[in-house]
């Protein structure tokens, strides 16, 4: 019986013994040593912005099942429209650790391009992973101080006067805003729609409140029965930030869709002069009167004066 349990024992340690020489085997230590590695996900944010360029964050989520002895990570920036290779970096990481594993790469970037970026994970010949992605319309993009966070939901045009050929134009636009701004500057142009000539503009600072619309208001003469469009341009820090059209048509078409033709329509200004109290007086300049010099009247006067003295002292003599 105790003969019979040694051999057991035996046979046990030998069981685990052959179960365990693969696993300690040479290949086998070398294999577990240099792991494997996939890329998971690929995620960017902004970290900073100027007037030129943009710089993304680049989070890599990769998994890792051991060390990863000689392995390269690459990040590649080529021009999207070109083809051409800007940038090539070399991306560091722990490579010891197992599990999930986040890399960060901050990469800069020009404004007025657009960009086609590459990820590539290799060990000598052996490509393990391969991600692109395509960027644009960083353009679009401004610093914090830039941002201007309202918007033009309205407008009127009133017409107040018309004489010698030119109306007199109260234009009204309704400004709603999502912050306060103290520092904002309107510049209303008024351009000939078919010429793209400037008939007239104006100049209009205002301090919006958040939450409240503003009633901007502004008076232009420019030449009756032309067609025009209205540009509306807000500036912020000597910087042209955001800007608006509208239509103002003071000869208008009416389009005939049988024959697809303009036809014109005359429209008399007079009809819709409306009158409206000034809201901002302001005083008027007198102007200076202006003292003459004697002109080529007064010369000629005098010249006669002495004619007429001379022929009575011959007369005399």
């Amino acid at each position: 019986m105790q003969r019979h349990s040694v051999m057991l024992t035996v046979l046990l340690i030998l069981t685990i013994i052959a179960i365990t020489i693969p696993f300690t085997s040479p290949e086998a230590l070398q294999k577990e040593e240099e792991g494997y590695v996939s890329l998971k996900n690929v995620e960017y944010s902004i970290q900073s912005i100027n007037d030129s360029h943009v710089v993304l964050n680049f989070t890599l989520t990769l998994e890792k099942t051991g060390s990863l002895k000689n392995f390269t990570i690459l990040a590649k920036v080529f021009d999207s429209q070109t083809g051409i290779l800007l940038e090539k970096r070399k991306i560091g990481f722990d490579d010891t650790k197992k599990g999930l594993n986040e890399i960060n790469s901050p990469l800069a970037f020009e404004k007025d391009r657009s960009y086609r970026v590459r990820f590539e994970g290799y060990r000598d010949k052996a490509t393990y992973f391969i991600k692109e992605f395509y960027i644009s319309g960083l353009s679009s993009l401004i610093p914090e101080e830039r941002k201007l966070l309202l918007e033009i939901k309205d407008t009127d045009f009133l017409i107040e006067g018309e004489h010698l050929g030119k109306v007199k134009i109260r234009m009204r636009f309704y400004v709603y805003s999502m912050e306060n701004y103290s520092d904002v500057l309107f510049h209303i142009k008024t351009i000939q729609l078919e010429s793209n000539l400037l008939a007239n503009e104006s100049w209009e600072k205002a301090e919006i409140e958040a939450g409240k619309t503003l009633l901007l208001e502004t008076e232009m003469d420019i030449p009756a029965s032309y067609n025009y469009l209205v540009k509306v341009e807000a500036w912020r820090n000597e910087m042209l930030l955001k800007k608006w059209e509208f239509p103002l048509k003071l000869s208008p078409t009416e389009i005939i869709p049988e024959k697809v033709k303009e036809k014109e329509i005359k429209l008399n200004v007079s009809e819709f002069v409306r009158e409206y109290p000034e809201k901002y007086p302001s005083e008027v300049p007198t102007p200076k009167p202006v003292t003459q010099a004697p002109g080529f009247g007064a010369l000629a006067g005098i010249l006669a004066i002495l004619v007429v003295l001379t022929l009575l002292t011959r007369k005399k003599r």
